[in-house]
C-alpha cells in the first residue's frame, strides 16, 4: 500500500492501552533512530483471549529482536489476566515459527486460511518465566 486510510492509521497509532499493546523496538546505536520491529496485543472481548501480531525487518529477522519483543508481550498479557494469546504466521516466516516453538506455542496449520496458527495458554506459564 502506498498509503493508508485514516482508519487503518488510527487503529495501529491509537492504543487503547485497557485492552492492547504495542511495543517498537529501536536501534539507538546509531546516529539516526531505526525502528527495527513491532509487536502487538489485542484483545478479545472476553478479555480472556488476546491475538498476538509480529513484524521484525528483513535485516533484524534471527537476531533476537522478536524473541524480545514477545516475550515482553506475553509478561504484559500475564499481567492483565490474559489465559491465552493466539496469532498466524505465514509458512515462509520460519524464523517466526521457530520462536513460536522455542516459547512454548503450539503450532498448527489451519488450511482454510493456508496460515500457521499459533496459540500459547499463559495459565500454564510462570511470570519469571
Amino acid at each position: 500500500m502506498k498509503s493508508l486510510p485514516p482508519g487503518i492509521v488510527a487503529y495501529f497509532t491509537q492504543i487503547d492501552y485497557d485492552r492492547d499493546m504495542a511495543l517498537v523496538a529501536f536501534d539507538q546505536t546509531q546516529p539516526r533512530e531505526r525502528m527495527l520491529g513491532v509487536a502487538r496485543i489485542t484483545s478479545f472481548p472476553d478479555g480472556k483471549r488476546a491475538e498476538i501480531a509480529v513484524a521484525v525487518g528483513d535485516p533484524w529477522q534471527g537476531e533476537g529482536v522478536g524473541v524480545v519483543l514477545v516475550e515482553r508481550l506475553i509478561a504484559i498479557a500475564m499481567e492483565r489476566g490474559k489465559e491465552t494469546l493466539r496469532g498466524y504466521v505465514f509458512r515462509e516466516n520460519t524464523h517466526m515459527l521457530g520462536l513460536a516453538r522455542k516459547l512454548g506455542f503450539t503450532v498448527s496449520w489451519d488450511c482454510e486460511d493456508r496460515l500457521y496458527e499459533i496459540e500459547i495458554d499463559l495459565r500454564s506459564l510462570s511470570l519469571g518465566r
